[in-house]
């Protein structure tokens, strides 16, 4: 009788030991498992220079510690090429200290490509310190500005906007602001933090908008859509990866970090590099 119960025991304990030890391993790999995506961008009438012309984009790291890399990303992002950088919001959980773990890196960052920074919600409120930390590494803070740089024998020029809780305090005229001010036929990159702040420039015909924030939901289930992202609610406009509106196309990244619910499931972290590609998607091979 003994012998049975054990045996029952046991065939309990296994599965049960396997779920545990299955479930400890996806959050490992949901925390510290770094994804690197490369995504092919196809426009029509990309203008020849930026053929090819690669940005990486770094969106939600949230490091939460003074005196550690809560992930090390650098030792991929050393290894990528890439011809401008883009951090796109949320660097830290919550003060500016927490990001100074990451400062040499971003410097290195700043030194080998032009490198622009925008604000996140995590941000906004001590926005200044964070302006001022990253021009004084050489990282370029567009904080409702464009910066126009020269690629090859063209321009393309690089937006970004201040986070949408600060715009939605001020009723969204800086966003109208700048898009009317900024009008040109450059190939257009728009860096905002929050996705939905898209729906109040998408008419201006921005080509490519990256942003992040919503984590991808952070807590997933295989195969489901985005269910939750703040500010969005329950299943989000936009949850994460591509969406298109007429000829404009935005991109939401799933981030690196967490927020104060410091867990992500079946949702690795991750950054990404777009490869701006002249033609038809559908003639892509």
């Amino acid at each position: 009788m003994n012998k049975f119960l054990s045996f029952i025991e046991l065939k309990t304990l296994i599965p049960f030991g396997i779920f545990i030890m299955t479930n400890i391993t996806i959050f490992w790999g949901s925390m510290k498992w770094l994804k690197i995506n490369e995504h092919n961008v196809y426009y029509e009438d990309l203008p020849e220079h930026l053929d090819g012309f690669r940005i990486l984009q770094i969106a939600d790291l949230h490091n939460r510690l003074e005196n550690k890399k809560t992930l090390n990303i650098w030792q991929y992002v050393n290894n990528l090429k890439f011809d401008i950088a883009t951090i796109t919001g949320d660097v830290v959980l919550s003060k500016l200290s927490e990001i100074f773990p990451h400062k040499e890196d971003l410097k290195n960052l700043a030194n080998k490509v032009p490198t622009f920074y925008i604000e996140g919600n995590h941000e906004y409120k001590n926005f200044k310190e964070f302006k001022n930390f990253f021009t004084n590494i050489g990282i370029n803070v567009l904080d409702n500005k464009k910066y126009t740089i020269k690629y090859k024998n063209g321009n393309i020029d690089i937006i970004g906007t201040r986070d949408y809780t600060h715009l939605k305090k001020n009723n969204f005229n800086s966003i109208y602001k700048l898009f009317e001010k900024n009008k040109s036929d450059n190939f257009k990159l728009v860096l905002t933090h929050q996705p939905q702040t898209f729906d109040y420039f998408k008419d201006t015909s921005p080509n490519l908008v990256l942003s992040g924030h919503t984590h991808g939901g952070q807590l997933r289930i295989p195969f489901f859509p985005t269910l939750y992202a703040p500010q969005q609610g329950f299943f989000p406009k936009y949850g994460n990866g591509f969406y298109n509106y007429k000829k404009s196309k935005l991109y939401v990244s799933k981030g690196i970090g967490s927020t104060h619910f410091p867990f992500r499931y079946f949702n690795r972290p991750e950054i990404s590099i777009f490869i701006l590609k002249k033609g038809n998607e559908k003639c892509k091979k």
